[in-house]
């Protein structure tokens, strides 16, 4: 038979698990934007060799995924902010 901690740990358990979850979903996140921020540069990169120079668009292209690289990370960052408490509460501070 199976004895389970008590509810306040499994609920700090089961908060974790959701706010893990949801960092990772970010991760996985930056690193599709860091793929197209490449992309962009190098197609940046290769207009700018150009006479006269051509794909400025991706300047703007770039912009818009740095800014959602910030967002990004700015949640991550807000998660583990969370997590750690219940880290605490749920297994005594011990790395998962």
């Amino acid at each position: 038979m199976i004895v389970y901690p008590e509810d306040r740990i499994v609920i700090a358990r089961g908060k974790y698990s959701t706010l893990g979850s949801e960092r990772r979903e970010h991760i996985e996140r930056v690193a599709k934007i860091a793929n197209t921020m490449q992309q962009h540069l190098l197609l940046a990169l290769n207009g700018v060799q150009e006479k006269p120079t051509k794909n400025r668009e991706h300047l703007a292209g770039l912009r818009a995924c740095l800014g959602n690289f910030e967002n990004a990370w700015n949640r991550i960052d807000e998660l583990l902010a969370e997590m750690e408490p219940l880290k605490v509460e749920a297994w005594d501070g011990k790395d998962d």
